[in-house]
């Protein structure tokens, strides 16, 4: 699912909340909507705004490419 990859979708979590307590869903989810709002979490969890990984990425090259803009992100 390519949502988990974009930056508006990205948070830190505990080690124990994500692999014990399957993410808790239903609480990062209302933290994302008090975070970002409402609307853009609606039109990220709607499955038709976003292409597939294999879609967006279709060469090497587009994957370098957004591989070192992460790295560049992270690096800051």
């Amino acid at each position: 699912d390519p949502r988990r990859f974009m930056l508006i979708n990205l948070r830190m979590q505990c080690y124990k909340c994500n692999t014990h307590n399957s993410g808790m869903r239903a609480e990062y989810r209302q933290r994302l909507i008090e975070e970002i709002g409402i609307d853009q979490v609606d039109w990220l969890e709607c499955d038709i705004n976003h292409k597939s990984l294999k879609e967006q990425y279709p060469e090497i090259s587009d994957i370098k490419a957004e591989t070192a803009k992460y790295r560049k992100l992270a690096s800051k």
